[in-house]
């Protein structure tokens, strides 16, 4: 009998535990920490159905479903939101936004659970042929692993990889990026965001080995951004190389506190960050992940989104001059020929 897959992303345990002890009798609950958690876990475990809480940090159930919805093969995906928000202004702007269901906190379990049964029973998500079976799923979440295994670990030693290692650079500088591309790109494939929240969102598909954030970023801070992967199960180990213009002792403080790689002062050049990436691919362990998207497709998407967005800039512009035009001429039909 086919069982139903339900993703709960929520950034408190306890309403994830208490869900999973109320669904687990009909469903296979996905447990998600926040937005990048979900995202990562989309593929691999593929849930049929989404319950998401709304007010999130840093990617709030709004953001989720939107980036949920650009994946062709989750467009019509069923999602619930779970949230504390009871005004009606919202609600209607959750049904608007295609959300199917509309469930307030504090909640009883056991009526979510009947929600989601009746839910299921009149409009019944189709079936998937699933790649991997439930049993090897959970065996990976009892471990605390969220993505397929890596590849298996290299020697130390300069390495040689099947595959270029990915690195993806999160810094507002936009000259900086330039530079560490260039400097870069003969060894690695390397990807960059100007801001944090525009890395969660890519960070899914992009899949990353290496990470190079700044401290000083606009809508959240590095750290905020370095606490995110640390809660992902995909990204909790993952090698982050942190640069500020900070160096004093509560900044180190923090910084090892999630587990960085290391840091490097701002000013600082291409030599030196290649130094610190030299040492996290010879360190034992390491070794670039198979990517679901290649480099080109990669850019390929970032060229369409950037033409998509210039085309809608120009519409804009095309548009405010005709408005402003109409005005011009509405405003001398207003007054009427002059008077001599």
């Amino acid at each position: 009998m086919y069982r139903y897959r339900v993703m709960v992303v929520d950034d408190e345990p306890e309403v994830i535990e208490i869900l999973k002890i109320a669904l687990r009798e009909r469903y296979d609950v996905v447990p998600a920490s926040n937005g990048l958690d979900a995202l990562e876990k989309l593929d691999d475990f593929e849930p049929d159905i989404l319950v998401t809480d709304v007010m999130m940090p840093l990617m709030n159930g709004w953001e989720l479903i939107t980036e949920v919805r650009k994946r062709p093969d989750r467009t019509n995906m069923p999602v619930i939101f779970l949230t504390a928000l009871t005004a009606r202004k919202d609600i209607m702007a959750g049904y608007k936004a295609g959300v199917d269901l509309f469930l307030t906190k504090p909640f009883d379990p056991l009526r979510v659970r009947k929600n989601i049964d009746v839910f299921v029973e009149k409009t019944p998500p189709p079936q998937r042929t699933r790649t991997t079976s439930w049993a090897d799923l959970s065996k990976r979440l009892e471990s605390g692993e969220a993505t397929k295994e890596a590849a298996p670990a290299t020697p130390a030693a300069r390495p040689k990889f099947d595959v270029k290692p990915r690195i993806f650079i999160v810094d507002d500088d936009e000259e900086l990026l330039e530079v560490l591309g260039m400097a870069l790109e003969e060894e690695f494939e390397v990807f960059t965001s100007p801001d944090g929240l525009d890395a969660v969102k890519k960070i899914p598909r992009y899949q990353p080995d290496i990470f190079v954030i700044d401290g000083m970023l606009p809508k959240m801070t590095g750290f905020q951004l370095c606490d995110t992967l640390r809660r992902s199960s995909a990204y909790r180990e993952a090698p982050i190389i942190f640069i500020s213009a900070k160096s004093d002792p509560k900044t180190r403080e923090t910084m090892s506190r999630f587990g960085l790689v290391d840091y490097l002062a701002k000013p600082f050049d291409a030599d030196q960050l290649r130094s610190v990436i030299d040492g996290i691919l010879t360190a034992r362990g390491f070794a670039p992940k198979i990517k679901k998207l290649s480099s080109e497709e990669l850019r390929t998407e970032e060229l369409k989104a950037k033409e998509e967005h210039e085309s809608r800039a120009h519409l804009k512009e095309i548009q405010a001059s005709k408005s402003q035009m109409k005005e011009f001429i509405q405003s001398h039909r207003e007054e009427g020929p002059h008077q001599t």
